[in-house]
């Protein structure tokens, strides 16, 4: 059984919550960084399996979850600071990082920040700009957003099925239900996701992800709905080290999808360090 621990640390005024599976294994940790509106829960059973030979740490962004949820709105290196807050609190000096969405985003914004703490840096179904190209349909983005009158249960499952592809819904409905509760369970606040928001609307990477050197392993399922495919490969392509994973008819929560080849490309990635 792998031991897990939930504790705060504090960014500045605002706490942040997080959490750590086999703390004390020896292999290089990971800190992984959720998404819009995400919070820990969600990774779902990836930071365990990931866990097996390393500590890794999962946490809920300012705005969401156990967090704080400050006035935004929000900017990607606040963002990135809290990140570099968990891994003080934890005394990991360098980490493997991975994030997803806009948790790739903060990724980003950390490693230039401070490259000298990621040894290696795993990005999934994200982009380097806020600015998608090519963007998600109109229908895609007004699915998000809780329609006049509509229940929580109702707007969570709107708002999730377009981070699946419909074929995975119909195949599983019993399993999409169990999403659809579980968000409901956790605390998303508009406030929080909508001061989230306006730090992915001013994210702008593009032009200088080119003096990275840190290996990236992309990963980006093909039928992403949120972030299409093709982001994925543009940011693949800006980055002197990367290799891209595109996993067929995955939407964008692809480890949810793919839960064995994800944790695969993942720990064999990792593996891969000195």
């Amino acid at each position: 059984m792998i031991p897990i621990s939930t504790a705060d640390a504090q960014s500045g005024p605002v706490r942040l919550t997080y959490r750590v599976f086999n703390g004390g294994a020896s292999g290089r940790p990971l800190l992984m960084i959720m998404g819009l509106s995400g919070v820990k829960e969600d990774w779902q059973d990836l930071p365990e399996a990931l866990a097996a030979d390393r500590p890794v740490a999962v946490f809920d962004n300012r705005g969401m979850g156990e967090s704080d949820v400050p006035d935004g709105p929000y900017t990607m290196d606040q963002l990135a600071g809290d990140a570099e807050t968990i891994l003080d609190a934890l005394g990991w000096p360098q980490a493997h990082v991975m994030g997803i969405s806009m948790g790739g985003m903060i990724a980003q914004t950390l490693a230039l920040r401070a490259p000298e703490r990621i040894d290696r840096l795993v990005l999934g179904c994200t982009s380097d700009s806020g600015r998608f190209a090519p963007a998600p349909d109109r229908a895609v983005m007004n699915a998000m957003m809780p329609g006049p009158g509509a229940t929580p249960q109702e707007a969570a499952a709107r708002a999730l099925a377009v981070n699946y592809t419909p074929d995975w819904i119909e195949q599983d409905r019993d399993r999409f239900q169990a999403l659809v509760d579980q968000a409901t369970r956790y605390r998303r606040r508009a406030k929080g996701m909508l001061a989230q928001a306006q730090a992915i609307g001013r994210f702008h990477a593009a032009e200088t992800l080119a003096r990275l050197t840190v290996p990236t392993l992309v990963i980006h399922g093909t039928a992403d709905q949120l972030i299409p495919f093709p982001n994925g490969e543009r940011l693949s392509g800006r980055l002197s080290d990367a290799r891209l994973e595109a996993l067929p008819d995955c939407g964008h929560l692809f480890w949810h999808m793919a839960p064995a080849r994800s944790q695969t490309l993942i720990r064999s990635f990792l593996a891969e360090a000195a």
